[in-house]
């Protein structure tokens, strides 16, 4: 996904709308799975959410995949103007990235 503004928690440092793009990777039909249960008896407990995300290797496999190709795009002449120089990386590096984001993405909200 493409989107020509960027989306980010307020709270992070960040380009202004107008001033940058988001590129977007997502699984659509992720293999992990995780699980949401019951606190305890109390109707108003909060539920026990486990995403559990990239329990499954092929989805950080897929995801990973996905991330190069945003990365690519990303280095596209065309988005030059907006794009802050930033180094290539291996796929390690990008397996950790999505397992930062998506822990972060866990613990923020």
């Amino acid at each position: 996904m493409f989107v020509d503004l960027p989306l980010r928690a307020e709270a992070l440092p960040g380009p202004a709308i107008g001033e940058g793009y988001t590129i977007t990777t997502s699984l659509m039909l992720p293999r992990s799975r995780g699980s949401v249960r019951l606190a305890g008896a109390e109707p108003d407990a909060p539920p026990l959410i486990d995403p559990n995300y990239y329990a499954d290797p092929r989805d950080l496999e897929i995801f990973t995949t996905g991330l190069r190709a945003t990365r690519e795009i990303g280095r596209a002449a065309a988005l030059d103007q907006w794009r802050p120089s930033c180094s290539s990386s291996t796929q390690e590096r990008d397996a950790a990235t999505c397992s930062t984001t998506a822990t972060t993405a866990i613990t923020d909200s």
